[in-house]
């Protein structure tokens, strides 16, 4: 059974299911827990990796798969156990070549957003050392190739969670020096009005910005539909600092 788990080719996350229930009598995710789950973090970083690696294609063939059936029990737990067997391989060191460690970046960068843990990261554990050898793999983004940059434009684009008003926090101003286009996050992008806002700002002198960054810092504040006198007068204020113009209107 250990030896099918381990096939990269072959790794069913259902036989890792059974086990665990053969094993202990109850159904759970949690390697650490039992013999088969223990062997396989307790293999080297190289083997462990393509073990990570099955794990994540199934549970993206999973996610783009038909809805489950509930009925069909032994199904719907095994798919069940995929994103929990990824997160918790994802704590372990990982050792993969160029190619497979553009794949897990894709595979992170199209997670949902509620995936733990948020961010598109394999795990904190692993975040910096993801970082670390796409650099290294890269000669520091010199050889990167138009297909890579795109996969880093993906995980950049899933890795911001909330607005950044101007202010890039250090991965992300890491991928952006790597990715060469100078993009800059006012608002969470991913929409067409908040990829243009976000683009028009970063186009307008630092002064400029700043107000703008008062405006919106000023929305994100309000904390119903309909503002009252105060708030509205606020608002003519604000907006009055950040002139006008300055945002595109045909978008």
């Amino acid at each position: 059974m250990a030896a099918a788990i381990l096939d990269y080719d072959g790794v069913n996350p259902l036989q890792v299911q059974k086990v665990r229930e053969h094993e202990t009598g109850r159904s759970s995710t949690d390697l650490d827990a039992f013999a088969t789950g223990q062997a396989i973090l307790g293999l080297d970083p190289s083997p462990r990796s393509m073990v990570l690696m099955a794990a994540m294609e199934r549970n993206s063939a999973s996610l783009l798969g038909p809805s489950l059936d509930y009925n069909d029990e032994p199904c719907w737990k095994a798919r069940s156990t995929l994103s929990g067997i990824v997160s918790r391989l994802g704590r372990e060191p990982v050792s993969l070549n160029r190619a497979l460690l553009f794949d897990l970046i894709l595979y992170l960068a199209m997670q949902p957003h509620h995936t733990f843990p948020r961010g598109a990261r394999l795990s904190d554990e692993s975040d910096t050392w993801l970082l670390e050898t796409v650099g290294t793999l890269t000669d520091d983004s010199r050889s990167l190739t138009e297909g890579e940059r795109f996969v880093l434009a993906l995980w950049r684009l899933a890795r911001v969670l909330g607005p950044h008003l101007g202010t890039t926090p250090p991965d992300i101003s890491l991928l952006t020096r790597w990715i060469g286009d100078r993009a800059k996050y006012f608002l969470v992008p991913g929409e067409s009005w908040s990829d243009a806002l976000n683009a028009d700002i970063a186009a307008l002198p630092e002064a400029e910005q700043n107000r703008w960054v008062a405006v919106l810092r000023h929305a994100l504040s309000a904390t119903g539909a309909r503002p009252s006198c105060e708030v509205a007068e606020d608002w003519t204020r604000v907006g009055s600092n950040a002139g006008r113009g300055s945002i595109s209107g045909g978008h």
